[in-house]
């Protein structure tokens, strides 16, 4: 017989064996914009290690300029319209920055009712 496996279970096999070792940046941003889940390319795109990307807001990424643009583009998103083009500059930790360019698609959860998507899968690729 089968061993049942929790939904959070099934959800991290899901994201390992198709999102992991992409050689594009892919992240989960849950409602209130904090990374969910990065996959090692966005790691390695900002920087940073995964640990230190997981649960912070991603405008703390991002000059501070930026900042207001990035929460009000997500937002939209949030609300089902999907901007042109998002290109954000993301500060790395020993001062130098990247230009990243976002593509998103919204995940629904059960709650769907509502219409609004409760996280969004963003692939990242440098902008040349």
């Amino acid at each position: 017989m089968p061993q049942k496996r929790s939904l959070g279970s099934l959800e991290k096999d899901f994201r390992t064996t198709w999102f992991d070792d992409l050689p594009i940046g892919v992240a989960i941003l849950d409602k209130d914009a904090r990374f969910a889940y990065v996959n090692q390319e966005i790691a390695r795109l900002f920087g940073r290690s995964r640990k230190e990307i997981l649960h912070t807001p991603a405008d703390q990424f991002i000059p501070p300029a930026d900042s207001a643009r990035m929460i009000r583009e997500l937002l939209e998103i949030y609300r089902g319209v999907q901007p042109e083009k998002m290109v954000f500059e993301f500060l790395r930790p020993n001062g130098s920055s990247e230009k990243i360019a976002f593509a998103s698609t919204p995940i629904y959860g059960p709650q769907r009712k509502s219409g609004r998507a409760v996280r969004y899968i963003l692939a990242v690729q440098v902008e040349l």
